[in-house]
């Protein structure tokens, strides 16, 4: 195999990789507003709930754990956290992109491989397609462990017990202002009485 040949699969890897593995690397919320695939829910009693299928409304929580649905009006909740669920995600941009590279890498040898003594040797379709597969299967494992690996818990949903009353400090301006906590955004939410 020659430089020249060399220096094509260079290029055509690193276009690949810079512009088409971030269309599918995206993290996407492929899910409804107040849908999660996990949740924990903290209640004002000192209970902590973990499960499944958290769904959020304007007026309750509903989790699944131990396969029965807890259902909860939103004034016992203190908090609800969730993991968004991107493994599966992770897991088919990770396939895709690797059977991505098998296709660009077939259309450019069209099907002939080289060993280390200079034989060149063909392959058929159904070999390259076998063994893309067996990489893409490889490739979506790794991808699914990097996104629950890096599903951290996010909290969703405070509600803090404080008599209507909060203070909120805006970092601009360093001002401390009182608000009721129905005039005011989550983000905003700094401490309580």
């Amino acid at each position: 195999m020659n430089l020249s040949k060399h220096v094509l699969y260079f290029v055509v890897f690193f276009l690949f990789m810079v512009f088409v593995m971030p269309a599918f690397a995206q993290v996407h919320q492929n899910m409804a507003i107040g849908k999660y695939p996990r949740g924990r829910i903290f209640l004002y009693d000192g209970r902590i709930l973990e499960g499944k299928r958290l769904i959020m409304s304007g007026e309750t929580v509903s989790l699944l754990v131990y396969g029965a649905t807890q259902t909860f009006d939103i004034n016992e909740v203190q908090q609800v956290m969730a993991k968004k669920g991107h493994a599966s995600l992770f897991a088919c941009s990770c396939g895709l992109g690797c059977l991505g590279l098998t296709a660009i890498s077939y259309a450019i040898t069209n099907g002939e491989i080289e060993d280390e003594y200079g034989n060149i040797s063909k392959l058929s379709l159904g070999e390259y397609a076998l063994g893309s597969a067996i990489w893409a299967g490889l490739c979506a494992g790794v991808g699914y462990l990097i996104g629950y690996i890096f599903d951290d818990w996010s909290v969703v949903f405070y509600q803090p017990r404080n008599f209507g009353m909060i203070f909120q400090v805006f970092p601009e301006s360093g001002v401390l202002s009182k608000n009721r906590i129905n005039n005011m955004p989550l983000f905003a939410i700094k401490g309580s009485f």
